[in-house]
């Protein structure tokens, strides 16, 4: 286990013609071509306009035009964005899911329903896009319907809560893929309370468990930060409360002493 928080495991050409009139037969043909010529410029040139007014944002300071704004890229596959729970999928995967997520046109939150409450988790994208698409689409997926947090350590430089196991519930387990950290919000940051971030059992180990820390915790920055309770915190207070089975004065880490199960994440994609 690394520093603290871990799991055990862990794609030739013609010269210009003379000059001079042309014969009479061939100006017929000649005015002809140039009207064809000159129609085919202006419908080139209508064309273009109409592709810049399309794709160019107005000058500032200039009127916006009426028309409808144009719409945005589609993107390769569906997007995550399941606002009703799904139902529970432990399935193990091979590879890590295709970037489903657009951080740069919307928002994402995660809403945690479990047995002691619900709260609500600010997902950053646009810092961690890799890891808040792994996330979204496991939670999607049903991955982490009906499975526990599994751990709850109250020591008083390591105060967090753990989970995110849905095949072992004994921090053992993950969705069967690995991925890279993502690790400016935790160099620059550090772990305040409120912050959610990856277990992992070292460098770029990175699968499902992710841990919430419940006070200002005391670890390096070797832990992706990739979201933030934003509302609901006194649900993760009380589910900390529980504390790890055991003597309350010997026991510090370790397997709730009730249940906390998360019964469904719903992911909400929000246009900026």
């Amino acid at each position: 286990m690394s520093d603290g928080i871990g799991q055990s495991y862990w794609p030739g050409a013609q010269g210009p013609p003379p000059e001079g009139k042309p014969a009479k037969g061939n100006r017929k043909v000649i005015i002809v071509a140039l009207v064809v010529a000159a129609l085919i410029v202006v419908g080139m040139g209508a064309a273009v306009l109409a592709t810049r007014e399309r794709l160019e944002p107005a000058p500032k300071g200039t009127a916006v035009s009426s028309k409808p704004s144009p719409k945005r890229e589609a993107r390769p596959v569906s997007p995550v964005n399941c606002p009703a729970p799904a139902k529970p999928n432990y399935q193990q995967y091979s590879t890590q899911f295709p970037m489903r997520i657009d951080p740069r046109n919307f928002s994402y939150e995660a809403r945690v329903a479990t047995n002691f409450g619900e709260f609500t988790i600010e997902l950053f994208a646009t810092d961690t896009p890799v890891t808040v698409n792994n996330f979204a689409s496991l939670a999607c997926a049903g991955f982490y319907n009906g499975t526990l947090f599994h751990r709850i350590t109250t020591s008083p430089s390591l105060s967090v809560i753990q989970g995110g196991d849905a095949t072992t519930s004994d921090g053992t387990g993950g969705p069967g893929y690995q991925f890279s950290d993502e690790l400016s919000r935790a160099k620059e940051g550090g772990y305040p309370r409120g912050v959610v971030a990856m277990a992992n059992a070292g460098p770029d180990t990175n699968g499902s468990q992710f841990f919430i820390v419940v006070h200002d915790a005391e670890l390096p920055p070797h832990y992706t930060v990739f979201g933030e309770v934003s509302s609901g915190m006194s649900v993760v207070d009380s589910m900390y409360k529980v504390g790890p089975r055991g003597s309350r004065d010997s026991r510090v880490d370790g397997r709730p002493r009730l249940p906390i199960e998360i019964e469904s994440i719903s992911i909400v994609e929000k246009a900026r």
